[in-house]
């Protein structure tokens, strides 16, 4: 049986930031992007399947670069292969389109998937972030590989910009507090978050739940990636 990719820590992820709009109010409206950089894919390759384990190769049909991971079975010893291809970026567009090639590629075999399943990384300044790099302090997952904890600090102060923490204290409790902060912050307004849990057809906040609120997260957040798109 093929070993499973383990899950990113921290250091494994970079965040870069997604786009910045000015609000109303004169704040800045930031939506950040977290992803994996190739060596981190390497990294992984090398630690789940052994360096001599693994191989990766390019090819070009219609004008796309595609690239091919292929990794020996240890009970068979043949070699299983899965491919994606992948964009160009606005630099060096040839070797970025390559990169994001072995990335995906990457995906395919279990390596940062659980980066899809984050919340919508959404941060408020008092200025304008286009120079600020943020990094990941912490990340948890549930029993499913589903990021369920996420801290993201500035890089330069240290100082905590966003928090997100679904984590259950004991099987059947949650952070309703987190939740509701987390409502909040996604939807812009204490009202507009008021609306979205009394939508779900609970008669006040005490009768939340952790299946019930993560379902209706997950519907606000893709309406929410829906507008930004």
């Amino acid at each position: 049986m093929m070993n499973t990719p383990r899950l990113m820590e921290p250091d494994d992820i970079e965040v870069r930031i997604q786009q910045t709009r000015t609000g109303r109010d004169g704040k800045y409206v930031t939506v950040l992007l977290l992803y994996k950089t190739a060596r981190t894919d390497m990294a992984v390759l090398d630690e789940t399947f052994g360096p001599t384990n693994w191989s990766n190769s390019y090819r070009e049909i219609k004008g796309h670069m595609y690239c091919t991971i292929s990794v020996r079975d240890p009970e068979t010893h043949e070699w299983v292969s899965k491919e994606d291809c992948g964009s160009e970026s606005n630099v060096e567009a040839e070797k970025g389109e390559a990169s994001d090639a072995f990335k995906r590629a990457g995906t395919r075999w279990g390596i940062g998937r659980e980066l899809y399943t984050g919340p919508l990384v959404r941060i408020v300044t008092d200025y304008d972030p286009k120079y600020e790099r943020f990094v990941v302090t912490d990340i948890g997952y549930d029993d499913k590989r589903r990021i369920n904890r996420l801290h993201i600090a500035s890089a330069k102060s240290g100082q905590l910009v966003f928090s997100y923490d679904m984590a259950p204290k004991s099987a059947d409790t949650f952070d309703m507090a987190g939740a509701w902060n987390q409502t909040v912050d996604l939807l812009g307004s204490s009202e507009e978050a008021k609306k979205a849990w009394l939508g779900t057809g609970i008669k006040s906040s005490k009768e939340m739940t952790g299946e019930r609120f993560l379902a209706l997260y997950k519907q606000l957040k893709a309406e929410k990636e829906k507008e930004t798109v």
